[in-house]
């Protein structure tokens, strides 16, 4: 079983090269699971070469030897995707890919070697049907509002996932049926071993659990005790509205700006990034928005600002602020939060060019980002790659946004305050 499980789970564990001290054919190095397993059975192994740091020069990657040992389309996938530019004396880092974090976690492997059982006609009415299950949910039910006749828990999660309420307390709507279902399991455990439990109990419960889950979502929001209030309060609450004026701002003189995007349709999914740089007086210097391969958004956004910050970097445009609008980019990159598994490498790389370099990077919210957003989805629409080196080549409506955004106009940001910004709390 042990052997099973390891046979499993090795192929989910990402060795990044830093020393190359991994296995060439036996560990996971490449993000595809262990070369031997991946190459033709008619393909020879060459077992005299076993470390990852065999396959590199002080330049790189050694062409010759990746094209001598692997297939064509394996050479292409580590040149594409894998950085290693530069080797360190620490040993290469096992990374656990089925967590964004990289760490291992014993409910991630779970899901990956659990046998899900099949379904049983049992379970599909256990929480709907029973004497003291129909009386508590006619009370949920009525003082929610739903009306309809509810015969299985596929059809009640259905139902108070598509009511009509407030977006800012539909997480906890969404939740009632699970917490009324726990509460109902929880009442048949203590019968069937011996214990007594009443319906008023089981509906004090699940009113109590419901108003503990307001009370941590919603803190500075008084909540009522009982599901009638908290019901009223969700259909009669009114949400503050908070403005902020955001503006694209010129770097400083002699200064460039890269300004990026990155975006992935259904996260992963189709993915584009663009880049635009400007000089200190807003001119465009170069921008460009072009088709990668399916990921995340936060590889889209990392890949963006490394192809932009290479462009200056090889074009001598510096010194620069890379700019973007992805926080979670900007504290990783500033050193404030720990590097996620999927971006280890691109980060890699952005650090190694920014030695000995004048680079800032910063944030700036997405009305701010109005060209890079706008290259973007210009890609998304009309697809291939797209190249722009003056204000003269842009489409018309590009040309807009650089003069408004060149002449310091803001854009008026609304939205809903968070409980800890409403006033007079």
């Amino acid at each position: 079983m042990m052997l099973e499980a390891r046979n499993n789970i090795e192929h989910e564990m990402w060795w990044e090269p830093r020393s190359g001290t991994a296995n060439i054919w036996f560990d996971n190095w490449k993000k595809l699971g262990a070369l031997y397993y991946l190459v033709p059975d008619d393909f020879f192994v060459d077992e005299t070469v076993q470390d990852v740091k065999e396959l590199r020069n002080q330049d790189g990657w050694n062409m010759s030897k990746l094209q001598q040992l692997f297939p064509t389309d394996i050479v292409d996938h580590i040149l594409e995707e894998l950085d290693f530019h530069e080797s360190t004396e620490e040993w290469d880092k096992p990374r656990w890919m089925m967590t964004t974090s990289g760490k291992f976690t014993v409910g991630s492997a779970w899901e990956l070697l659990r046998r899900k059982a099949g379904k049983s006609d049992i379970y599909k009415s256990m929480w709907i049907l029973g004497k003291i299950a129909s009386q508590v949910w006619r009370y949920v039910k009525a003082v929610v509002g739903i009306t309809t006749t509810l015969l299985q828990v596929k059809q009640v999660i259905q139902v108070w996932w598509n009511a009509d309420f407030s977006t800012k307390f539909k997480s906890i709507i969404r939740a009632i049926p699970m917490i009324t279902m726990w509460q109902i399991w929880k009442w048949r455990n203590i019968v069937v071993h011996g214990g007594k439990m009443t319906i008023n109990k089981v509906i004090y419960e699940i009113n109590l659990t419901i108003h503990q889950m307001c009370r941590v979502r919603h803190p500075r929001i008084q909540v009522p005790k009982s599901l009638p209030q908290i019901m009223q309060l969700f259909e009669t609450y009114r949400s503050h509205i908070v403005s902020k004026l955001v503006r694209w701002n010129l770097p400083m003189l002699g200064w460039f700006k890269c300004n990026s995007y990155g975006a992935a349709r259904g996260n992963p999914g189709p993915s584009i990034v663009a880049f635009c740089i400007r000089n200190s007086e807003g001119d465009l210097v170069h921008a460009v928005a072009r088709r990668i391969s399916d990921g995340s958004n936060l590889v889209a956004e990392a890949m963006a600002l490394q192809e932009g910050f290479k462009y200056c970097v090889t074009n001598d445009l510096l010194p620069v602020i890379l700019e973007t609008d992805s926080m979670t980019l900007k504290m990783i990159l500033t050193g404030h939060w720990e590097i996620p598994w999927s971006i280890s490498l691109i980060i890699k790389d952005i650090t190694r060019l920014r030695r000995d370099k004048e680079v800032r990077v910063e944030h700036v919210l997405r009305e701010g980002n109005g060209l890079a957003d706008f290259l973007t989805n210009f890609v998304f629409d009309f697809a291939g790659e797209h190249q722009f080196n003056s204000y003269q080549s842009l489409p018309r409506k590009e040309k807009q946004i650089l003069i408004t955004e060149n002449a310091q106009m803001p854009y008026i940001r609304i939205r809903q305050a968070k409980d800890h910004q409403i006033p007079g709390d």
